[in-house]
C-alpha cells in the first residue's frame, strides 16, 4: 500500500470511529426520550412509582462448589 492509501484509509477509520460515537451518543438520547414518555404515559393512567429499582442485591458473598 502506498503512503496515500495508508492516510486514506487512517482517515476513513477516524471517521466511522466518530460516526459510531455519534450513533451511540443518538441511541443513549433515544433511549432516555423513552423512558421519559413511557413514566409520562403511566402517571396519565394513575400508575406512580414508590420505590426505586433494585435490579441486582448480593447482600453476602457465598462460595459456590461445583461438582465435575
Amino acid at each position: 500500500m502506498s503512503v496515500v492509501q495508508v492516510v486514506m484509509r487512517t482517515e476513513h477509520v477516524q471517521k466511522q470511529h466518530k460516526l459510531n460515537n455519534e450513533i451511540a451518543l443518538l441511541e443513549a438520547r433515544y433511549i432516555k426520550s423513552q423512558h421519559v414518555v413511557a413514566t409520562k404515559i403511566a402517571s396519565l393512567d394513575g400508575y406512580n412509582t414508590s420505590a426505586p429499582k433494585v435490579f441486582v442485591s448480593r447482600e453476602q458473598a457465598s462460595l459456590v462448589f461445583g461438582s465435575n
